[in-house]
């Protein structure tokens, strides 16, 4: 229950700094989707490499300010700490490259503003596969190590099956030619 709602505030708060900085440039968008998962966020009209990286960095570092923000209350009070855990580790995983999440965007728009698109895509496909096959040996290295009682089971569980995602999400855009 509580970890479900640290991780939805973390996914809005994440979504805020993005939405934020279409705000600041007066730039409308389509639709937001949320979940647990994470959120798709739709604008209308096409951004430039430069506003894309920065707006993509921006719900990673609204993230990290509301962390901060909470670092004195857990110190103080020791409340807290659940989504201050949440705040950063939803801030850091959001910069992994992986081609799905907000770091392998930003991974292409890097190689993008000075190679061909094709080869920014190629590498961050291959940064994507590389940083999947790692969650994927951690997660099944975990899982076979603990015992299904333990909360090892259920983090290497999500660990496992957030890789398989990320291979079918790798897959479904491979078939796309994007």
């Amino acid at each position: 229950g509580r970890l479900l709602v640290c991780m939805l505030l973390s996914v809005l708060v994440h979504e805020l700094g993005h939405l934020l900085c279409l705000y600041k440039w007066k730039i409308p968008w389509k639709k937001c989707t949320v979940s647990v998962f994470g959120a798709d966020l739709v604008t209308q009209g096409l951004l430039s490499y430069r506003r894309e990286g920065i707006m993509l960095f921006c719900g990673s570092a609204v993230n990290l300010l509301c962390a901060l923000a909470l670092l004195p209350v857990y110190c103080l009070t020791g409340r807290g700490g659940m989504l201050l855990c949440t705040m950063l580790l939803y801030a850091g995983f959001n910069l992994l490259p992986l081609h799905t999440l907000d770091g392998g965007r930003l991974l292409y728009i890097l190689l993008a503003r000075n190679a061909e698109e094709a080869t920014a895509w190629r590498v961050t496909r291959f940064f994507s596969v590389g940083v999947t096959c790692i969650l994927w040996c951690i997660g099944a290295a975990m899982f076979f190590r603990s015992s299904m009682l333990s909360s090892g089971f259920s983090t290497a569980s999500s660990l496992f099956f957030l890789s398989l995602f990320f291979i079918a999400a790798l897959s479904k855009n491979e078939n796309k030619g994007v």
